[in-house]
């Protein structure tokens, strides 16, 4: 079957969650029809984790929107966004679809330095199946991470979300590519533009990368913009190289 997927690739407004709730919104419905919209990670705020009023439930503003959105506009939504539970501060991965359910990821890997005093991490792997595609959510630094990442046989996409910077820029594409060939899936990695904070310079190239390493790079366009996959030729390719089957089986 064939899946719309559409990446948003943008400047976040930052510390200014109405601003960027709109500013996202804006840019859904200007899409059309679609299947789902991947967003950056922590979209509604950017990448403030010193600033912990930013955080939010599940059952806060953001995604209050998020759910009316996909409502909306009938079609699933995912992201990343600063999310507080219990006391506690996560890097919340979410995927909503227009039924209104949702599915939630913590981010496994903390990057190192402040991340790693504010946010707790997730110890779970999520796999979320909607309309027939599995999907595997990751998010920035968890790209690294090939055991993490490893198609274990239970997913077609790998969804990476991200802030990451131009300085790293080689090693972002590469690794989303990697993580494609050797995962004989597809992969859709969304990154933002502009500076951060700490005026670190992010270039975008948000990536779509087929089975065989064949890539689609937006690279440093403010655009939304759809790709369709095939997961019909995806099993064709699957079955004539059966790579994943040659896996290691070590899961730790």
């Amino acid at each position: 079957m064939n899946l719309r997927i559409s990446i948003i690739q943008t400047e976040l407004i930052r510390q200014d969650k109405t601003a960027c709730l709109k500013l996202f919104e804006d840019k859904i419905a200007s899409i059309g029809e679609t299947d789902l919209v991947v967003l950056p990670e922590m979209f509604s705020t950017g990448f403030d984790i010193s600033n912990t009023d930013l955080a939010e439930s599940i059952e806060g503003e953001t995604m209050v929107c998020i759910k009316k959105w996909s409502k909306t506009y009938n079609t699933a939504i995912c992201g990343s966004f600063f999310c507080v539970s219990e006391n506690r501060f996560y890097n919340r991965f979410f995927f909503v679809t227009p039924d209104g359910k949702s599915y939630f990821y913590d981010k496994r890997h903390l990057f190192i330095g402040d991340e790693k005093k504010i946010f707790t991490n997730g110890e779970n792997r999520l796999i979320i199946n909607y309309k027939g595609v599995r999907f595997l959510p990751v998010i920035c630094y968890d790209i690294r991470f090939p055991i993490w990442c490893r198609n274990r046989d239970d997913y077609d996409v790998l969804i990476c979300v991200a802030n990451w910077p131009e300085v790293r820029r080689d090693a972002w594409t590469t690794l989303v590519r990697a993580r494609a060939i050797e995962n004989a899936s597809y992969a859709v990695a969304c990154n933002i533009l502009g500076n951060d904070l700490h005026e670190r310079y992010h270039s975008g190239h948000s990536l779509l990368v087929d089975y065989k390493g064949k890539t689609e790079d937006l690279e440093n366009n403010d655009c939304c913009r759809t790709y369709t996959i095939d997961t019909e030729r995806l099993a064709e390719f699957r079955k004539k190289f059966p790579v994943l089957n040659d896996r290691d089986t070590d899961e730790k």
